[in-house]
C-alpha cells in the first residue's frame, strides 16, 4: 500500500511504502523507511519529530477501547480503566522473576491477551519464566474468555468483516482498529471545531498538536 505525501517545503509528492511487521503479513501497516515516527519509540519520536508539539495518547489504546466499548468485558475482566489493570498486574508480579525479567509486563499482558490466543499468551510468559503467580494465572484465563463479548461490538459495514487479511487469530485487532479510527476522527473532529492547535498528526492511537 502506498500514501501519496504533499512536501509543501518543495511542492513535491513522496510516495510511502507501508507494509505488515509480521511475516505473515498480516495485521497493521506500518511506514516502510528509516526514519518513520510510527515505528520509533516515543520518547525518541518526541525528540525527533515532536518539537513544538504536544501529544495526546490513549492510555492502553486497545484495552482501553475494549474496556469502554463493551461493560460485560470490563465486568469480567474486573477493571473499568487501563491504569488500575497495569497497577494490579504490577502488584501481583512484583517480587517475581517475571517481573525481572519483563519489566514492562504491566503495558505489554493486556495487548497480549486481546492479539493472541490463550495458547500464544501462555507460551509468552513461560518464555520468561515457568513459575507464574496462580493469581495472574486465574485472571489471564478469565480475560481471554471474555473476548467473546468483544465479538459482538463490531460496527455495521466495518472492514473487519471484508478484510482478507482477517482471521480467527487477529479479528479483535481489526475490531479494535475499527473503534480506535472512529473514536479518533470525532476527537479530531470536535477538536478542530474548538480549535485546538493549527492543524492536527494523527499517530495510531495518538495524535500532535502542533
Amino acid at each position: 500500500r502506498v500514501q501519496a505525501l504533499r512536501n509543501y517545503h518543495h511542492r513535491e509528492s513522496r510516495m510511502i511504502q507501508y507494509k505488515a511487521r509480521r511475516v505473515d503479513g498480516l495485521g497493521r501497516l506500518y511506514p516502510d523507511f528509516p526514519m518513520a515516527a510510527a515505528l520509533c519509540n516515543k520518547q525518541l519520536r518526541l525528540l525527533l519529530f515532536g518539537a513544538g508539539k504536544i501529544e495526546i495518547d490513549i492510555k492502553g489504546s486497545f484495552m482501553a477501547i475494549a474496556l469502554a466499548i463493551s461493560a460485560d468485558f470490563a465486568y469480567e475482566v474486573g477493571f473499568t480503566r487501563v491504569s488500575d489493570l497495569r497497577q494490579w498486574i504490577e502488584e501481583v508480579t512484583m517480587v517475581t522473576r517475571l517481573r525481572q525479567r519483563l519489566p514492562t509486563i504491566a503495558k505489554d499482558l493486556p495487548t497480549m491477551i486481546l492479539n493472541m490466543d490463550a495458547q500464544g499468551v501462555f507460551n509468552w510468559l513461560l518464555s520468561f519464566d515457568i513459575f507464574l503467580p496462580s493469581v495472574l494465572i486465574n485472571w489471564v484465563r478469565k480475560a481471554l474468555r471474555a473476548k467473546q463479548f468483544l465479538l459482538r461490538c463490531r460496527l455495521p459495514g466495518a472492514k473487519e468483516d471484508i478484510d482478507p487479511r482477517i482471521n480467527e487469530r487477529n479479528q479483535l485487532y481489526f475490531l479494535l482498529e475499527v473503534w480506535e479510527a472512529r473514536f479518533m476522527r470525532h476527537f479530531i473532529k470536535h477538536a478542530l471545531e474548538l480549535g485546538v492547535g493549527q492543524h492536527l498528526i494523527w499517530i495510531h492511537d495518538a495524535i500532535w498538536v502542533p
